[in-house]
């Protein structure tokens, strides 16, 4: 397996991991929210002091530093929806359906499409046949038409890991063409110079072994 073959599992299990976190943080947010008053309690002025600074710290020491902060005049959020735009917008389930059916493999390589791709899935609730149309709605021509000769496969991972060994071929045999007609062309080239047969001569008259050729004169004096 190359390198981005072993990547992608533990990347997968990473990014798993961490929407499950995020599903957890977030019901957890709402159960505060739930709990929550309708209307947020407004503090009192004597609740929040402008500052505090501890006088055991040196003047100008790194410890004072760390030691002095200041109190905000009222919480960062004290509903949901402040919670929410105060630490970020999420998408709304709509909008990865939409990114899911407009996804594109584009230039990159299927193995780099198919992270992002599950990225966006793990935020669905979509079967596994809709992905799969989708997945291959997204990929390039010449994987698409390579897959069409292939057994239909049965899961997403499936497909997936077909497509990249589609798209890795496709690559192989793209980068050496060059190379390869180079070295082809030469080879041919010196198999025919090794073929080529030695120029032909007129077989010597048997006085002329061994000694210069006759010259016109005593080629005709002769005959």
């Amino acid at each position: 397996l190359s390198q981005q073959e072993q990547v992608i599992p533990q990347l997968m299990e990473q990014l798993t991991a961490a929407n499950a976190r995020y599903q957890h943080l977030e019901s957890l947010v709402q159960q505060i929210h739930d709990r929550l008053p309708q209307q947020p309690i407004q503090p009192s002025p004597a609740e929040f002091q402008p500052s505090i600074l501890l006088a055991s710290a040196a003047p100008g020491s790194a410890h004072m530093e760390m030691n002095h902060f200041r109190l905000a005049s009222s919480p960062p959020a004290v509903t949901y929806s402040e919670f929410t735009l105060t630490f970020g917008v999420t998408e709304s389930l709509a909008d990865t359906r939409k990114q899911l059916w407009s996804f594109s493999q584009g230039r990159r390589s299927v193995a780099e499409m198919s992270v992002e791709f599950r990225t966006l899935a793990a935020r669905t609730s979509w079967n596994d046949d809709a992905l799969i149309a989708a997945f291959t709605e997204a990929l390039n021509d010449r994987v698409c038409d390579q897959l069409a000769l292939c057994p239909e496969p049965r899961s997403l991972d499936e497909l997936i890991r077909l497509a990249i060994s589609i798209d890795r071929r496709h690559q192989e045999l793209r980068r050496p063409s060059a190379r390869y007609n180079e070295s082809q062309f030469s080879d041919r080239s010196r198999q025919a110079a090794q073929r080529s047969p030695p120029e032909s001569h007129a077989p010597e008259e048997p006085m002329q072994m061994g000694r210069n050729r006759l010259t016109q004169e005593e080629r005709q004096h002769r005959l």
